[in-house]
């Protein structure tokens, strides 16, 4: 049977980047990955290096809206038994965990995978912001077997502190890496015993439903990059607003540009590769947000009357 575990964590956490940081490290590892979008554009999929094969499952949470495709999903992964060593589900931020390992309950799944539990990745500096948190974070947080403790690096004074005994508070039996560059990140995640699936389908806090939807939005020019910067920065102080992040074309770059944001950070950087479609294709995720304004502004980030093209997906009912 193949090892299989879920990765999760609320958005922006780093999950996808943890995911590259592992395939790095173990090249020889023929990895499956089921790649879960909320929204209709799969960008993360794009950023991922390494991986023997990619099924995207986008359109929704893989816990709610998309369920019969994460099932397909392991189905066909389960049939190449022989051409992977471990499936990794790396699952919307906004994603319920117990519906996900649901699925790897069912007749075909339990004959093909052995599943090794949950990966958390917590963003550290939000986890010091104090702020009340949706409830799917910490369910996410609850259900771990492990945590991978990421953007350590932007906590200042007491912060540390807090969010290393938030964390202890919320899933005491959890075992903790200390981020990415944390000699045990490996050794842990792959070192992992069999979990008890009904240990994990025993919690009683799951239930449908967790009130995100997901935009995205697409510009088919190249954007002018003081009006995307000014448009990202008060985009991510707007309530509501949880997480933004694609690929964009900016006026005089050679290379589209990676957007990775949250309240809390804003990242922006250099695709590895050249020559490719110099569109810009966004997905922002929240709650009460105006899809059609979203697009509008992008739009006129390209400095040009465009007819942009938005979709509204609701991630859960």
């Amino acid at each position: 049977m193949i090892p299989a575990m879920l990765l999760t964590g609320f958005l922006g956490a780093g999950k996808t980047t943890a995911l590259n940081q592992l395939m790095k490290a173990r090249p020889d590892l023929r990895v499956g990955v089921i790649e879960n979008e909320a929204g209709t554009e799969d960008v993360d999929s794009d950023l991922l290096h390494g991986a023997a094969r990619v099924i995207e499952v986008t359109g929704g949470c893989a816990c709610c809206t998309v369920r019969g495709a994460l099932t397909s999903a392991l189905e066909l992964l389960g049939d190449r038994a022989g051409e992977l060593d471990l499936v990794i589900v790396e699952a919307s931020g906004i994603a319920d965990p117990v519906p996900i390992v649901q699925a790897f309950q069912s007749p075909s799944a339990r004959n093909a995978f052995r599943f090794r539990g949950i990966v958390c990745v917590i963003d550290a500096a939000a986890v010091a912001t104090g702020e009340p948190r949706p409830r799917v974070w910490d369910l996410q947080v609850r259900l771990a077997g492990h945590i991978i403790v990421t953007k350590k690096d932007l906590l200042n004074g007491s912060e540390p502190e807090f969010a290393e005994s938030w964390i202890r508070d919320q899933a005491p039996d959890a075992g903790v890496i200390a981020g990415l560059d944390d000699p045990a990140f490996v050794k842990e995640l792959l070192g992992s015993p069999e979990a008890s699936l009904p240990e994990v389908l025993r919690h009683e806090d799951s239930e449908p439903g967790h009130g995100f939807t997901a935009h995205s939005l697409r510009v088919p020019a190249e954007l002018k990059a003081g009006a995307l910067d000014r448009w990202l920065s008060d985009l991510l102080r707007r309530p509501g607003v949880f997480r933004v992040k694609g690929t964009v074309g900016i006026e005089g770059m050679s290379r589209r540009y990676v957007i990775q944001g949250t309240p809390q950070l804003l990242d922006l950087y250099p695709e590895s590769s050249t020559g490719r479609s110099r569109r810009s294709r966004l997905v922002v995720i929240g709650t009460d947000i105006d899809a059609r304004l979203l697009q509008a502004e992008l739009n006129a980030c390209a400095g040009k009357r465009l007819t942009g093209t938005h979709r509204t997906l609701a991630a859960s009912p």
